[in-house]
């Protein structure tokens, strides 16, 4: 006889999938995202963590996702979502946020164009 616990559900089918669901809206922002909105909430509770685990608590969530690893940063600038303006508001954020050392995302956000959508084969 099986001893694993088993879940029968006889209630009705409530739960379904969002026909009209959108992108999500961090996808248009991600740097007001992931580097200001997320590591505003670290620092909020820099109290409780050293400043390395500081650190490693904001670059994680890139770390895991791949938000910003370098393939992704330079499709970023080609879609006008990373750029020196970016750079300027968000510097400290990204420092902290963007496994990426920041002369490298610097480069990026200034290369132009076409070497971007020729880089962008390689990365």
């Amino acid at each position: 006889s099986n001893s694993d616990p088993v879940l029968v559900w006889h209630g009705p089918h409530i739960l379904e999938g969002n026909p009209h669901k959108k992108a999500s809206g961090w996808v248009t922002i991600p740097f007001d995202v992931f580097a200001g909105d997320w590591v505003r909430l670290i620092r909020a509770f820099s109290n409780y963590f050293t400043p390395d685990e500081v650190q490693r608590i904001a670059r994680s969530h890139a770390v895991k996702t791949g938000i910003f690893n370098i393939h992704t940063l330079v499709r970023l600038r080609l879609e006008g979502r990373l750029t020196p303006q970016i750079i300027e508001k968000y510097d400290s954020e990204i420092r902290l946020a963007v496994p990426v050392p920041i002369r490298v995302v610097r480069w990026i956000a200034n290369a132009p164009m076409g070497l971007c959508r020729f880089l962008i084969r390689f990365v």
